[in-house]
């Protein structure tokens, strides 16, 4: 897995290979950069099938290699608010339930905890979308969010199968390594680029 950074749009001549600008997924060129940045790594064989940039908030949708973004079976999606008081916890998940209660016959909240990782609030939460017949595939969502200094960050795997531990596992141990760092914070500080 190699290790990005997402950071304010610190070069926007990067965005051609940069997920997005304004939180662009850098490369360790931009790793030293000043500031806020998520620390986030990418899985092996997963690639970008979805970006999209307004003033409010940036995202960036992942799937497998062997699947689109129309056809997947697990999407991995990562969204920065750049305000951090334009959502909350309690917002974010009950806009979630409200619009997944449109198209579900049962959504709901399967677990939640709050807790703090490197001085920032954190929530976690499992969301599920299930229909009473077998042909419709359920979404299930594994769900971070890390409420920073400057942005919020929603980091989420999506299922379109109900998962099983081992999987649920692998992705619990994933979302734990998601971080937010900042230079500017004593106690808070982003780790050195690598060498390239």
């Amino acid at each position: 897995m190699t290790t990005q950074t997402f950071s304010r749009c610190a070069a926007k001549t990067l965005i051609g290979v940069a997920a997005l600008c304004g939180a662009v997924w850098t490369s360790s060129a931009l790793a030293d950069a000043e500031g806020e940045r998520l620390i986030q790594a990418v899985p092996p064989h997963f690639r970008i099938v979805g970006r999209d940039n307004t003033k409010a908030a940036g995202l960036v949708q992942l799937v497998p290699d062997d699947q689109t973004g129309a056809h997947w079976t697990e999407m991995l999606t990562t969204q920065i608010f750049y305000n951090p008081k334009a959502t909350s916890f309690m917002a974010y998940r009950g806009e979630l339930e409200r619009e997944w209660q449109g198209s579900c016959d049962k959504t709901g909240v399967d677990y939640a905890m709050d807790g703090e990782q490197n001085g920032y609030p954190i929530n976690v939460w499992v969301q599920s979308c299930r229909f009473r017949s077998t042909s419709s595939k359920p979404n299930i969502a594994l769900i971070k969010m890390i409420t920073g200094r400057d942005s919020v960050y929603v980091i989420q795997v999506n299922f379109r199968y109900v998962p099983d531990q081992a999987k649920v596992a692998q992705w619990s141990s994933y979302l734990d390594k998601v971080t937010v760092c900042d230079s500017r914070m004593k106690g808070r500080e982003c780790p050195a680029a690598a060498s390239p």
